[in-house]
């Protein structure tokens, strides 16, 4: 049985007599252990624990929301109300929403980004070479607590060693990393330029300018918001991984 996160107790319960007992069968697993995966290895990466930075008393106090991947008017519906709230009552507060398709929460965006499927990971590079061309880096806290390490590539698909994807890879299932310095990295994302970005993610050049832009003003407090749909949307502990690791 594949169940869901959102499960109650009651139901968790339910389901586990009927399968434990009744079919006398332990093949019981929820979409949560999958979805959750790769932004517990995005935290303790990025952070060292797994426990997401900031709480929701910062909503009143932000001048921008991100939504990577959120449809958080009908997911979640009372958070939304509170980013509406800060958004309608200060005009000088922006709303960006990044999906594949236009939803509901699109109604709210000053932004509103619809981007290729998977190419998530091409705009947070081009973000991070934006705010490096544009000497925005706050050099000393960036020499005080950032650590950067490069990931293996080319890790598979997390699927059986015996699978055609999974033997193709060069680095199937691999969590190495390795020390990066500040040129290195700065060298790395240096290809995602902005013509390169709109390319290959179908997003016109203003609009990535504009979001860019949210991240290298030092005198916004941006909040990002992401959900399983950018964590999910590959296979845990993989591309997810890294694109968490970049929202963080």
């Amino acid at each position: 049985m594949f169940g869901s996160g959102q499960w109650t107790i009651w139901e968790g319960y339910a389901a586990s007599k009927l399968f434990k007992a009744g079919f006398r069968s332990n093949n019981i697993d929820p979409n949560a252990r999958h979805c959750m995966a790769s932004a517990v290895v995005g935290f303790m990466r990025t952070f060292g624990m797994d426990e997401p930075m900031g709480c929701y008393d910062d909503i009143e106090q932000a001048d921008a929301f991100v939504l990577w991947g959120a449809n958080m008017a009908e997911m979640h519906p009372i958070l939304w109300s509170r980013i509406t709230n800060r958004r309608l009552s200060n005009q000088n507060v922006t709303v960006a929403v990044l999906s594949t398709y236009q939803h509901r929460s699109f109604e709210l965006a000053d932004n509103g980004i619809i981007f290729t499927p998977q190419s998530d990971l091409v705009i947070l590079n081009y973000i991070a070479n934006y705010i490096i061309q544009n000497n925005a880096i706050n050099q000393d806290f960036f020499s005080k607590h950032v650590n950067l390490r490069k990931g293996a590539t080319d890790i598979g698909y997390g699927l059986r060693p015996t699978h055609p994807l999974e033997k193709a890879a060069k680095n199937p299932g691999s969590d190495a990393s390795e020390p990066m310095s500040f040129e290195d990295y700065k060298a790395f994302v240096a290809e995602y330029t902005l013509e390169k970005t709109a390319e290959m993610t179908g997003v016109p050049k203003d609009q990535l300018e504009q979001l860019a832009q949210l991240y290298a003003d030092p005198n916004k407090k941006v909040i990002s918001y992401w959900t399983m749909a950018s964590t999910s949307i590959l296979v845990a502990c993989g591309p997810t991984t890294w694109s968490t690791t970049c929202t963080c």
